[in-house]
């Protein structure tokens, strides 16, 4: 039966399809150094993402200085057993390592000729360090002799002899620590294999393209997962679809265009979107087999996979260069306002709060309707936040006439580009922003990066000594989901089914899994009451937070907008004539038991909280995270 929906496709297209994938290969561990009672226990390493086999290492290498040290230096090496070959461009030094009062630390490879390459690592924060991989290539190259002149072409290859770490302390008076738990060296390739997934196997027939499994759960203790399905490689976002036979230009636009069509027939949320499929397969039917160019066909295939407003699946485009403005405009309470002035000399003729009438002479509604058809997602007030929060960018070269309304009076402003612009450090929040705000601790994520849940992690005395957490995600458009799992895992006390992956075979059939987290082993914090902050641009890996949040933390969401409702995973597929389909066909996520839909719904907060006038902005009073705070005080839960 399954092989059958397996080759369910009615128009075979001749694709061989590849994914690019890193291929790491150790060449010198350098832990290897030490004798095994130089290591002390005590330690949490958490290694990179490469792997869900990945352990926790409780153990490092430990340098301490307890006295006053003059030269405010710790310094050790580690001498190798033999020259060991590297090659710059292809070689990566990969450190995992905690500190504790230390400003820098330097690496510094000697080679058996005694030049060096170094590279100095500044500490933002003490505690444990995001683990860092970087070419040999991006370190200063150091000759021994002062006198020696540099070749104009340095040889790729390079035999080391020994490693120095040289240490800067933060604080001269104070005792410093310095631990390494991982300390290698490897080299890098990429490796062009079959992509694996049930699309690509449905689409070509080949055993090769065809996983024996899509479920991991032989899963190590780095993360707080039981059990996780991807009907694709875990590894894997972007695959090359190349013709598997020799064609001349007119078949091959004839498959790439079947291509084209099943990849939007395969598209998973037509129900949640409320896309009619019948309709969109007449339409592409009717491109298809019409008159017309092939460039011509694509552009008209172009708008209809827009009109799906999703911002996990278009036709990837080149836009210009450009740069933002020194005004910045947001819509509030119905009107297009000025909410930022980054120019001293326009503050005297641009005032916040003023109303936008027009933009370079076009009025500000027909403006904002005349971009709508292009690549936007989302409902109708998320294109159109979209496109305001682009309206004023363009060339360097460029300028803009605004027609102001203020205080009932009517002027026309012009600016250039070519100016110099200040944006203040209120309208660029901090990534990782962690604070306490009387007894709670106030989280802000930007993005979900790999290092977010390190950096949590290392604040976790004062989570565990604080009332309890407030996450900022407004602007959090997503990133790594793994990132998310590792913190919310934390605030878990049982098993829970996060999301559940479906792929679909046709109309009548499809395969599911659940995608299962346990507690976090290594910080418990289920205890602590939750509070989310969050906007229009709150998406995807950030709404995977928030719902398993609210159903089994019962975290409390505050915003002044639902969030965005883009809860997909996206995939990148590189097809013949350069056309790269960004797409979310290879697994369907969504939440557990089809309770609701988040994809194109988003998530409505708890707690709405309207905004009037610009002040209300985060830039300036910042309303939300005044109603959060004014909660918890009526909650008797905050202290001053």
């Amino acid at each position: 039966m399954l092989g059958s929906l397996l080759q369910s496709f009615s128009a075979k297209a001749q694709w061989a399809i590849y994914t690019d994938k890193p291929v790491r290969n150790l060449k010198y561990d350098l832990m290897t150094g030490f004798s095994t009672n130089q290591y002390r226990n005590g330690y949490t390493f958490f290694g990179p993402t490469n792997s869900l086999n990945e352990n926790v290492i409780l153990k490092g290498i430990e340098f301490t200085i307890q006295q006053r040290d003059n030269t405010s230096k710790l310094l050790f090496r580690v001498k190798f057993r033999a020259p060991v070959y590297v090659s710059k461009l292809k070689d990566v030094f990969y450190i995992n390592c905690f500190t504790s009062n230390i400003n820098s630390y330097n690496i510094c490879f000697t080679d058996k000729n005694g030049s060096k390459l170094q590279k100095e690592y500044s500490v933002q924060t003490g505690g444990y360090q995001v683990p860092d991989a970087t070419y040999l290539k991006y370190f200063d190259r150091n000759l021994n002799n002062a006198n020696e002149q540099k070749p104009s072409q340095e040889t790729d290859s390079v035999f080391v002899t020994e490693m120095v770490i040289t240490m800067t302390k933060m604080d001269n008076n104070l005792p410093c620590k310095f631990t390494l738990g991982e300390c290698k060296l490897y080299s890098v390739s990429s490796e062009f294999e079959p992509a694996k997934g049930y699309f690509f196997y449905q689409l070509t027939g080949n055993p090769e393209n065809q996983a024996t499994s899509y479920t991991v759960d032989s899963i190590g203790d780095n993360y707080p997962i039981m059990s996780f399905t991807m009907f694709r490689d875990l590894n894997s976002r972007s695959y090359f679809f190349r013709a598997s036979q020799n064609l001349d230009a007119e078949n091959l636009n004839t498959q790439t265009l079947t291509l084209l069509k099943e990849i939007i027939q395969k598209y998973p949320y037509y129900k949640e979107r409320r896309i009619d499929q019948v309709k969109i397969n007449q339409v592409l039917d009717s491109i298809n087999y019409s008159s017309g160019s092939f460039k011509d066909k694509v552009k008209k295939i172009d708008s209809v996979v827009n009109s799906f407003s999703d911002g996990h699946f278009y036709i990837e485009k080149k836009t210009p260069n450009s740069v933002p403005g020194p005004v910045f405009i947001k819509e509030i309470n119905g009107e297009i306002q000025v909410v930022g002035i980054f120019q001293d000399e326009l503050k005297s003729k641009v005032h916040l709060g003023d109303k936008v009438v027009s933009v370079d002479g076009v009025e500000i509604d027909s403006k904002i309707n005349s971009l709508m058809t292009q690549h936007y997602y989302g409902q109708l007030s998320d294109k159109r936040n979209q496109i305001l929060s682009r309206l004023l960018y363009k060339d360097a070269t460029d300028s803009t006439s605004l027609t102001l309304m203020s205080e009932g009076v009517k002027h026309i402003v012009k600016y250039y580009y070519k100016n110099k612009i200040s944006i203040p450090a209120n309208f660029r929040p901090s990534d990782q922003d962690f604070k306490k705000i009387g007894n709670w601790c106030y989280y802000r994520l930007n993005n979900w990066n790999t290092g977010d849940w390190i950096n949590f992690y290392n604040h976790g005395d004062e989570l565990k000594n604080g009332k309890g957490v407030i996450f900022d995600l407004r602007g959090n458009s997503g990133g790594s989901e793994v990132e998310a799992y590792k913190i919310f895992s934390c605030f878990i006390k049982n098993l829970i089914t996060v999301t559940n992956s479906e792929y679909q075979f046709s109309n009548e059939s499809s395969i599911r899994a659940s995608n299962i987290a346990v507690p976090n082993k290594f910080l418990n914090l289920a205890d602590k009451p939750i509070i989310i902050l969050v906007d229009n641009k709150t998406a995807c890996a950030s709404e995977i937070f928030i719902d398993v949040l609210k159903a089994h933390s019962h975290a409390m969401v505050i915003g002044s907008e639902r969030t965005s409702g883009s809860f997909a995973s996206g995939e990148e597929f590189y097809l013949p004539y350069n056309i790269v389909f960004k797409t979310n066909i290879l697994n369907k996520f969504y939440p557990p038991e089809d309770k609701y839909a988040i994809e194109f719904q988003g998530i409505e907060p708890d707690i709405y909280v309207p905004i009037y006038n610009y002040k209300d902005l985060y830039p300036y009073d910042d309303k939300v995270l005044k109603t959060a705070m004014t909660l918890i005080k009526a909650k008797s839960s905050f202290q001053e």
